[in-house]
């Protein structure tokens, strides 16, 4: 687990070998893109570094920092609100995918960036975006319960269906309230075993 947290707060993988600081820097300013993206996927480039090209002028570079699993949690808000909803993709597929695997204590200590960005990508006014994390989470039991319950209420089918068909963390009692909300109403029929929750 203290690779998981290590990874989330950028430390470098050793697998990719060293990355001489000066070197990244040149590379972080360079006026080819293509050269801040191979720099952008580097997963022992450091944390200053990547929280730099979270900024980056090209979507393309601001999609691999999204993705890369080494950049600082404290990037993530900025990348959440990206104007490139390819970007947001990115994060969320990674935020999802990594929030589970933490422990308590280590969702404790980066809650404020790691679960704030995944909350703001749950309410993304897109939806591809928003069945990513739903699809991502539907089967997950350690996630937080709220954000399984935004999902379920959401307006969208591709969306509310996945959380609501295969959440471990939705109660019969909790299913029926949902499907008959407003938030739903008219799409629940849609959803398989329905049927065995209407009154």
């Amino acid at each position: 687990m203290s690779g998981m947290l290590g990874r989330l707060f950028g430390r470098p993988s050793e697998a990719d070998g060293d990355l001489d600081y000066d070197r990244a820097r040149e590379m972080a300013r360079h006026p080819d893109a293509v050269v801040r993206r191979r720099l952008a996927k580097r997963g022992d480039a450091r944390p200053e570094i990547l929280y730099y090209l979270a900024d980056d002028s090209a979507s393309e570079v601001r999609r691999e920092i999204a993705a890369n699993e080494a950049t600082p949690p404290h990037a993530y808000k900025s990348l959440a609100h990206d104007v490139d909803e390819d970007v947001r993709c990115d994060l969320a597929r990674k935020i999802a995918r990594l929030t589970p695997g933490l422990t308590t204590d280590e969702r404790d200590k980066i809650r404020e960036l790691t679960l704030e960005a995944l909350e703001i990508l749950a309410s993304d006014e897109i939806v591809r975006v928003r069945q990513v994390i739903a699809e991502t989470l539907k089967d997950v039991a350690d996630v937080p319960r709220y954000i399984i319950q935004r999902l379920a209420r959401d307006s969208e089918l591709a969306v509310a269906a996945p959380v609501l068909e295969f959440s471990p963390l939705l109660t019969d009692d909790g299913l029926v309230e949902i499907i008959e909300s407003s938030a739903v109403v008219g799409c629940y029929r849609q959803f398989p075993g329905a049927a065995t929750f209407q009154k």
